[in-house]
């Protein structure tokens, strides 16, 4: 424990965010591209909404590979995203 005239830093741990974003976002694009192939409209989500998507993830199509190469496109985007937010938290966090 902690005494009062300690200073204590919390820091994140980049490997442990990376993962995490990487698990949460290439489930969510793996989802976003298999609802559409199963011609399930989810609220606002429909093929026009996986073709948006599709111009900045090359590959993803509402087809089960295309769900596939989604998965891919999510991890790797949320595993940058995750290693940069835990560099900035620790970088600028005081």
């Amino acid at each position: 424990m902690a005494k009062k005239s300690e200073v204590v830093s919390l820091r994140l741990d980049p490997q442990a965010l990376a993962k995490a974003f990487a698990v949460i976002c290439g489930l969510f694009l793996f989802l976003a591209a298999l609802l559409p192939a199963l011609n399930f409209d989810f609220l606002w989500w429909n093929n026009k909404s996986l073709a948006t998507v599709a111009v900045f993830y090359p590959g993803i199509a509402p087809t089960f590979l295309g769900a596939l190469i989604a998965l891919v496109w999510g991890a790797v985007s949320g595993a940058v995203f995750g290693l940069l937010v835990a560099w900035a938290y620790n970088k600028f966090h005081q």
